[in-house]
């Protein structure tokens, strides 16, 4: 247990630390989300280890990088889709005149 509480310490010491050394912009908020991730997984580690689940980060960003790709293909579909309607559109207005 006082193993446990130290290490939520020194996650929530270096988490501060980052957010301190961190410059103002938009990357801020991704690395803060990613120090969330890893103060949460530092908490959860007796309640995993208790239930021999076996979650690690390189998991979750794996996951979280194969959703951004999936995201990227329906952007570029919907891209391929709008070319392709305002290709119909200027075939009919052609057809009409």
């Amino acid at each position: 247990m006082k193993a446990w509480c130290e290490n939520i310490l020194v996650a929530v010491m270096i988490s501060t630390l980052i957010e301190m050394l961190l410059p103002e912009g938009k990357s801020q908020k991704y690395i803060r989300v990613v120090i969330g991730i890893y103060i949460i997984f530092t908490i959860l580690q007796p309640v995993l280890k208790f239930t021999n689940t076996s979650i690690s980060l390189e998991d979750v960003l794996s996951k979280l990088q194969t959703q951004n790709s999936d995201i990227r293909d329906i952007e570029n579909i919907e891209k391929d889709q709008e070319d392709y309607l305002k290709e119909i559109e200027e075939n009919l207005k052609k057809e009409v005149n």
